[in-house]
């Protein structure tokens, strides 16, 4: 199958600047039995956000298939956010653990297949996938200013 690409606006915020604190999440839908997607490739799906450079996402929403319809989910900002560059704005992660005791006892923060990993699915749930995409944008969205780091780069 092919991985489905989409994204959800924030429409409340627009990702423009480095100080951006939640922004558009990049939906990458992977059909029962395909890989993940590599952290390569995803730089190429949605490019990296360069100051002055147009818009990017500040979430990945990575979405597997079942055979039975339902997802497991992972949810992570851009991969290279782990390091703030001159040309990319640093993405601070946000205390996940807050994000976590807010959703659904399906999901943790154990197990993250990347370093910029925010909470994953422990087991497949019925949620499509935009629909969850828009229930994590609301939550970080009503958890701010809460979420923030305590102690945030310049």
């Amino acid at each position: 199958g092919t991985v489905v690409v989409d994204r959800l606006v924030d429409e409340k915020k627009k990702f423009i600047h480095a100080g951006a604190d939640v922004g558009d999440i990049g939906v990458l839908v992977h059909p029962a039995g395909c890989p993940p997607t590599p952290g390569v490739v995803l730089s190429r799906v949605f490019p990296w956000f360069l100051q002055g450079m147009g818009k990017g996402v500040a979430r990945h929403l990575m979405c597997y298939e079942q055979e039975d319809g339902t997802y497991m989910y992972e949810y992570e900002r851009p991969r290279y956010a782990w390091v703030a560059t001159e040309t990319r704005p640093g993405l601070p992660k946000p205390d996940s653990s807050i994000i976590i005791e807010r959703l659904e006892e399906e999901w943790t923060g154990q197990g993250l297949s990347c370093m910029t990993g925010i909470c994953r699915t422990a087991k497949p749930i019925k949620g499509k996938p935009m629909e969850v995409a828009d229930m994590l944008l609301s939550l970080e969205r009503s958890l701010m200013p809460s979420l923030k780091p305590s102690i945030r780069g310049a």
